[in-house]
């Protein structure tokens, strides 16, 4: 299986450029194994070639470091949700696409 993903800042209505990303997989009793950390493009995604393949079901976990992102704003922007996470699982054989839509106060 392969994976995307896409940020979006709805408050500049434009790619959040420079966003920290952390990837995880679920390794049991709701332990987690990182296994990747990656910074949003020009474009907002995660480089395509950051992403593993994946060859086996699994629960994974995408954080987006919301915060860092907002206070390295101009103006800084005070952030009520310091991180945005989103789990899913993943089945090979399929592609994944993990959009996500960012301001100071909300995430969808």
């Amino acid at each position: 299986a392969t994976l995307s993903s896409h940020v979006l800042d709805v408050v500049t209505g434009t790619p959040a450029r420079g966003m920290q990303v952390q990837l995880e997989e679920s390794v049991g009793d709701d332990k987690w194994q990182v296994v990747l950390k990656a910074v949003t493009n020009s474009d907002g995604r995660v480089p395509k070639d950051a992403f593993p393949t994946f060859q086996k079901d699994g629960v994974y976990r995408l954080t987006f470091y919301t915060d860092p992102y907002f206070q390295s704003q101009s103006p800084p922007a005070k952030c009520f949700y310091p991180k945005a996470t989103v789990e899913f699982y993943i089945t090979p054989g399929s592609h994944y696409h993990v959009p996500l839509l960012v301001s100071p106060f909300s995430y969808s």
